[in-house]
C-alpha cells in the first residue's frame, strides 16, 4: 500500500491539462509539464487554432480565454535557467498553459485587450471565480484587424459586448446557475440537459453593454 496526499509530492507538482470537452467536441492538449509548445487537436481531426471562431467558440474563448483571464496564477521565466516557472497557484497552471499554447498568454497583450475591472475572488463558501473584463477588441482600441494579435483575431464576432464577465469553480456550482450552453452550430437551453460527472473546471462568459455604475 502507498499512501500519499494531493500535494504534488508523486507528481512533482506538475498538474496539466490533458483534454477539453465543449460544444460536444473533445480536443487534446499536447505537450508536457508547464511548456508552451504544443497544440490543441480535435479527436474528429483540425486544429482550434486554424477553425472559424463560430466553431471553437466554447473552446478557444470561454475555456481558454475564459481561464486565463479568470486566473492569477501567471508563467514567468527563471532568468537564469530560462525555464518556465508557476507564479501563483500551481492547481490553477494547467489553464494557463494550456491557453499559452494558442499564444493567448497572460501579460501585456490579453491584459491590453481584455483589461480586468473587478474580481470576485473563489471562497470555500461560494466555491467559484469571476472577473470582470473591458473588450477593448470593440471599445475603440482595435483600429483594424491588423492591430490586433493573431490569436485574437476574429473575437470581436463573439465577444461583441464592452464588458463580459468569466466564471470558473465547482462544477455543481456553475452549472446551476447556467441557462444556456454552446454547440457547435447553435445556443442551446442548458435545464434538463445531460450533466457532466466530472470536470475539472467550467467557465461562463457573459457580455454586458455597460457596467452598473454607467448604466442608465
Amino acid at each position: 500500500m502507498v499512501c500519499t496526499d494531493k500535494t504534488g509530492i508523486l507528481t512533482q507538482g506538475k498538474m496539466t491539462t490533458t483534454h477539453v470537452f465543449s460544444q460536444n467536441r473533445l480536443g487534446h492538449v499536447s505537450g508536457k509539464g508547464f511548456s508552451e509548445v504544443g497544440e490543441i487537436t480535435y479527436s474528429s481531426g483540425g486544429s482550434i487554432a486554424t477553425e472559424p471562431i463560430e466553431q471553437v467558440i466554447g473552446t478557444k474563448v470561454t475555456l481558454l480565454l475564459g481561464g486565463c483571464l479568470c486566473n492569477n496564477t501567471s508563467l514567468v521565466e527563471n532568468e537564469k535557467t530560462k525555464k518556465i516557472e508557476i507564479k501563483g497557484n500551481f492547481s490553477e497552471a494547467p489553464l494557463v498553459v494550456a491557453a499559452a499554447k494558442l499564444n493567448l498568454r497572460q501579460g501585456a497583450e490579453v491584459d491590453k485587450w481584455f483589461r480586468r475591472v473587478d474580481e470576485v475572488p473563489f471562497n470555500s463558501k461560494r466555491k467559484i471565480m469571476a472577473t470582470l473584463h473591458a473588450n477593448a477588441l470593440i471599445n475603440g482600441s482595435a483600429s483594424s484587424s491588423a492591430s490586433v494579435p493573431a490569436p485574437m483575431r476574429g473575437m470581436e464576432r463573439v465577444l461583441t459586448s464592452p464588458y463580459f464577465s468569466v466564471v470558473k469553480g465547482a462544477p455543481n456550482y456553475v452549472l446551476e446557475s447556467c441557462t444556456s450552453q454552446e454547440s457547435v452550430n447553435e445556443l442551446m437551453k442548458q435545464k434538463g440537459a445531460v450533466r457532466p460527472k466530472a470536470a475539472l473546471f467550467l467557465a461562463s462568459a457573459n457580455q454586458c453593454s455597460a457596467l452598473p455604475s454607467q448604466a442608465s
